[in-house]
């Protein structure tokens, strides 16, 4: 038998300023059920949006996104992953903006699909002093110049038997960044 779908959708606020003005019970809820109890509401609500939001290029979108929705008056949807060590986790935001310029982003899952655990996500994981970039959006990871699956970079950089795994900088894959550029043009 199939497991029910799960139709919660995870919703957070931010003002015009850029700071969060609320997050809804269900956003708190999946923060803690993905090992993030310490993104509670109390240390959400009042901070700007950006310190949450790896990477320069993903800032970069990100507020484009904002100006977009906010210039045009109307809702932009925009998929994305937000994998765990063990789940793909396929979702949509949409950025909806409502009065005075505060925006409300709203995600909901689409997809998940189990995996073997997969360390180089584990917050907990001992770290070294290599980097590995990660698409903020679509969870692949860059070697040299080519844009991988993390169960192919788990593979390919043998991390299965290294002692510490790199350390994870947040950029843009190309195909990215056109689909949310593409958003913020039409």
């Amino acid at each position: 038998m199939a497991e029910p779908a799960d139709t919660r959708v995870f919703i957070h606020t931010v003002d015009a300023d850029g700071y969060i003005t609320a997050v809804n019970d269900e956003w708190v809820e999946f923060a803690r059920e993905n090992g993030a109890p310490e993104l509670a509401r109390e240390a959400l609500v009042g901070r700007a949006i950006w310190v949450f939001i790896e990477g320069m290029e993903t800032r970069h979108i990100s507020r484009l996104l904002l100006d977009k929705a906010r210039r045009c008056g109307k809702g932009l949807t925009i998929p994305y992953r937000c994998d765990s060590p063990d789940l793909k986790r396929f979702m949509e935001m949409e950025i909806v903006p409502l009065e005075n310029g505060t925006v409300e982003f709203r995600s909901r899952l689409l997809k998940v699909e189990k995996r073997e655990p997969v360390r180089l996500l584990d917050p907990q994981a001992g770290r070294g002093n290599e980097f590995l970039t990660i698409c903020s959006w679509c969870r692949r990871a860059r070697i040299a110049s080519v844009w991988l699956e993390l169960d192919e970079v788990v593979k390919k950089l043998d991390l299965f038997s290294s002692a510490s795994l790199p350390q994870l900088t947040h950029g843009v894959f190309e195909d990215c960044s056109q689909v949310v550029r593409k958003k913020t043009r039409s």
